[in-house]
């Protein structure tokens, strides 16, 4: 069954690749016949029409099996709004039904180790936190988390090559995409649209590309994802990846507006962000260095962290124990709402100076405004727009983040190296 799954999902990216290639004729692109979201739409769609939860016999191996292979046979005969219709009849819980009966915590740690997740297993384990229900009362701090524009109006540089002609592109081989797809954790959050990276996991794993038909399978695959982060995609496949599900847990049970929130954007901007990274991780560390550890340098955060500590041991905590005074002082800096709080039009101008082949990902992502969805105790949805700063749950946040942070401390730096040598000259060896 899951070998029938996976076959159709990527039968689906292989039609998908067909209709994201340019019409031959200019005019093609403004028909609707020529228009490939309502394709595209059936690869988003794919689990929500196929596997949306049965509701009769679910435990009854035999029965889950006849009723998802009879879907299945559904969408390809092309009857989708019944797939469609079905899915719909089935209601979820409201976040308020759900505080009431949650789920335990044993058993949810259990499911992620079942998928070979260890790392989500223990944090559900040692680190749980119960779901938050927003309301009225708290809604305000999620719609506080997201700024309005800085709105700098500066215009974005158009670069070319050296050579005049058009930008490289970015490209990624067969090879390295399904090696990392799969070796991705599987049981991750799904987006808004119920879209998960298992799909695309399982579909990976089954391939052996030895075979001549399962590589071409993987290029499909490998094609699909160098066109999304090529930005080869229409406008309205653009507006569905810049929408993320927002989730906010409690940190405190007794104040309800202190929330931790948890982004979940598309399981293809996931997949296209940490593939990009794969093959970019190694330039953006080297652009960092020596102002930022934790990106791309193996070993960097324990590295910081280390230093940081003998630091403050031989320079702070040992001459206090002597009665002597510390001849350092550490000043630790945590910039709140950082991801949120970041200039999208500051990323765009440093991404298209420096690394010109992402400007076209990082346009897909954040040219323009995307919305947030939170979903309310009674079941409701309330949409937050999200003009600013970068998404909670991308894989590439914390990268963008950095380079914006970057920018700012390599200006910094040079006045700090001046006062420190003027310092020296004074006789002072204090250091900062």
């Amino acid at each position: 069954m899951e070998q029938s799954i996976t076959d159709t999902f990527i039968s689906i990216i292989e039609l998908n690749n067909e209709a994201l290639k340019p019409a031959d004729n200019s005019d093609h692109h403004t028909r609707q016949c020529f228009d490939p979201w309502p394709l595209l739409q059936l690869q988003i769609l794919f689990e929500q029409l196929v596997l949306f939860p049965i509701t009769q016999n679910p435990n009854n191996l035999k029965a889950v099996n006849s009723t998802i292979h009879t879907r299945l046979r559904k969408f390809k005969q092309g009857r989708i709004r019944e797939l469609y219709e079905e899915s719909r009849l089935v209601v979820s819980k409201t976040p308020l039904e759900e505080a009431e009966a949650p789920v335990q915590i044993q058993r949810s740690a259990q499911i992620a180790a079942d998928l070979d997740n260890y790392k989500s297993a223990n944090s559900r384990l040692t680190k749980h936190a119960p779901v938050a229900l927003i309301n009225e009362t708290n809604l305000h701090v999620l719609n506080n988390l997201h700024p309005p524009s800085l709105n700098r109006k500066c215009i974005k540089p158009q670069l070319r090559t050296r050579s005049g002609g058009t930008r490289r592109k970015f490209s990624c081989t067969p090879q390295s995409i399904i090696h990392t797809l799969s070796h991705l954790n599987r049981g991750k959050a799904t987006g808004i649209q119920c879209d998960s990276l298992d799909i695309y996991i399982k579909s990976a794993r089954r391939l052996n590309l030895n075979d001549t038909k399962d590589l071409r399978k993987a290029k499909a695959i490998a094609g699909f994802f160098n066109k999304v982060i090529n930005g080869e995609i229409p406008e309205q496949f653009k507006i569905f990846l810049r929408q993320t599900y927002l989730v906010a847990l409690e940190k405190d049970p007794e104040d309800k507006t202190k929330l931790r929130p948890l982004g979940v954007p598309s399981a293809i901007r996931r997949i296209a962000s940490i593939i990009a990274l794969r093959e970019y991780t190694p330039v953006i560390a080297e652009h960092l260095l020596p102002h930022n550890y934790a990106i791309g340098v193996n070993g960097g955060v324990d590295l910081v962290i280390k230093s940081v500590q003998l630091s403050v041991d031989k320079y702070i905590i040992e001459p206090e124990q002597h009665g002597r005074f510390p001849s350092r002082a550490l000043v630790s800096l945590d910039i709140t709402n950082m991801f949120n709080a970041v200039s999208r039009e500051r990323l765009r101008e440093l991404i298209a100076e420096r690394f010109p082949t992402l400007e076209p990902f990082a346009d897909v992502i954040y040219e323009d405004a995307g919305e947030t969805f939170v979903r309310l105790q009674d079941g409701t949805w309330n949409i937050i727009p999200v003009t600013e700063g970068f998404s909670q749950g991308c894989p590439f946040s914390p990268t963008f983040a950095a380079i914006v942070l970057n920018d700012i401390l390599s200006k910094i730096q040079p006045q700090l190296d001046a006062r420190a040598k003027h310092r020296l000259l004074q006789g002072d060896k204090g250091d900062d």
